[in-house]
């Protein structure tokens, strides 16, 4: 209780405008203090949560159209194809994201990140129509084949195990 009035006054006094982001980061310098003594951590209420959530959003939103700008003055950059790819395929919109990752890999093929998430996208979609197992396999191969980083080696065994080759799966 003491910990949590000291870091109240504390963070009251930065001038904080917003009253969420005051008590979001009352709660992390709390769990800073009692994670160092030794003693349990405190969650951030949900109630405070939503106006982080909202301020992330909108950061995230504003990426997205600064990432559209540029790629409207370089529209054969890849990696900007790939980065509103993601974008899309976080807010759960597969279709522009596939359309996306296909960009991406048309001006470059061998982007094994590309290849990688476009066949995550294909394994694990929360859409149903949007899943396609054989194809995503295919991709994460050649991923596989062009960089063995974790990431990749773990959507290959996903897509391995979805298309019933557990051996291949278990041994990834």
């Amino acid at each position: 209780i003491l910990l949590g009035g000291i870091s109240s006054l504390f963070f009251m006094y930065q001038g904080a405008k917003r009253y969420d982001k005051v008590m979001a980061l009352r709660y992390k310098f709390q769990n800073r203090v009692s994670k160092s003594m030794g003693f349990a951590q405190v969650t951030i209420p949900p109630k405070y949560l939503p106006g982080l959530r909202r301020e992330r959003d909108e950061t995230r939103d504003a990426a997205q159209r600064f990432t559209r700008y540029l790629l409207r003055k370089n529209p054969k950059n890849a990696r900007l194809w790939r980065r509103l790819a993601s974008y899309y395929f976080n807010h759960d919109q597969y279709a522009k994201a596939i359309a996306f990752y296909y960009g991406s890999l048309s001006l470059n093929p061998n982007m094994p990140s590309a290849l990688n998430d476009l066949a995550w996208l294909f394994c694990t979609a929360d859409k149903v129509e949007f899943r396609d197992y054989v194809r995503a396999l295919s991709l994460a191969k050649r991923a596989y084949a062009l960089r063995k980083t974790p990431d990749i080696i773990d959507t290959f065994a996903e897509a391995s195990f979805l298309n019933g080759q557990f051996e291949q799966a278990v041994k990834l």
